[in-house]
C-alpha cells in the first residue's frame, strides 16, 4: 500500500515569508484592501497570510513580488533587509490628526445651505445619492455625505457635480436665494399629515389635487 507522504509546513519559513509580504506591502505604500485588489484577495486574506495564519511558499511569494512590482533580487533583499529605501518597515508613520476634523466622515455634521440646494437639484433630478456618486466618479456614499454636512463643499466642487446633473451655477445660485427648499416643505407637510385623522387627509388630498389638475 502506498503511503501518502504529508508535507509539514516550516513555521520558521512560513513567519519569514509573512514578514517579507508585509514588507513588500508596505514598501509600495498600499493598505491591505489595495493590496488585495492587485491579487484579488480580500483584505482579511492578506491580513492572515502577513500574520501567518496562512501558507507563503517560496512559490507564492515570488508571485507577491512580481504583483508588487519587484523582481527576485528586490524579494532576495528585502527578505535580508538590505534593500535601499527610505521608507520604515516595521512601523508605519502616524498621520498627524487634524485638531478640526475638517473634511472627516466622523466630524460633527454642519449642513449648510450649499448641501440642502445640492440635494434639491439631485432629487429634483430624480437621481438617488448612490446614482450620483456612481456618474461622478465617487466612493458610493460621497454624496450622501456632502449632503449632510460630513465633508466640505467648495464652489468647484459644487460646479463639478452638478455640472454632471446638467446644472449650471446660475441654477445653483438661484436656488441659494430661496428662503426653504421645496424637500424641506414637503418633508415638514408629510410630518404633520401623520397626526391627521383618514377625514381631514381625504380633504386635504381633494385640496391639493385641485392645484395639481
Amino acid at each position: 500500500m502506498q503511503q501518502t507522504e504529508i508535507v509539514k509546513c516550516d513555521k520558521k519559513t512560513i513567519s519569514d515569508a509573512a514578514i517579507t509580504l508585509k514588507k513588500m506591502r508596505e514598501l509600495k505604500g498600499l493598505t491591505r484592501k489595495q493590496a488585495g485588489i492587485i491579487f484579488n484577495l480580500s483584505y482579511k486574506t492578506i491580513e492572515k497570510l502577513e500574520n501567518g495564519r496562512g501558507i507563503v511558499d517560496e512559490q507564492r511569494l515570488a508571485s507577491f513580488a512580481a504583483g508588487f512590482g519587484f523582481n527576485l533580487d528586490d524579494l532576495m533583499k528585502i527578505r535580508t533587509g538590505n534593500y535601499d529605501s527610505d521608507i520604515t518597515m516595521k512601523f508605519r508613520p502616524k498621520k498627524e490628526k487634524d485638531p478640526l476634523r475638517r473634511d472627516r466622515r466622523f466630524c460633527t455634521p454642519k449642513v449648510t445651505k450649499a448641501c440642502k440646494v445640492l440635494r434639491q437639484l439631485r432629487e429634483k433630478k430624480g437621481i438617488s445619492q448612490y446614482e450620483l456618486s456612481r456618474m461622478c466618479g465617487y466612493a458610493k456614499r460621497r454624496i450622501g455625505f456632502y449632503e449632510c454636512g460630513r465633508k466640505n463643499l467648495d464652489e468647484n466642487l459644487i460646479e463639478s457635480i452638478i455640472k454632471v446633473m446638467g446644472y449650471t451655477m446660475d441654477d445653483f445660485y438661484a436656488q441659494m436665494s430661496s428662503d426653504e427648499m421645496p424637500y424641506e416643505i414637503i418633508s415638514e407637510c408629510h410630518e404633520m399629515m401623520k397626526t391627521l385623522e383618514p377625514q381631514t387627509l381625504r380633504a386635504v388630498r381633494s385640496f391639493l389635487q385641485g392645484f395639481a389638475s
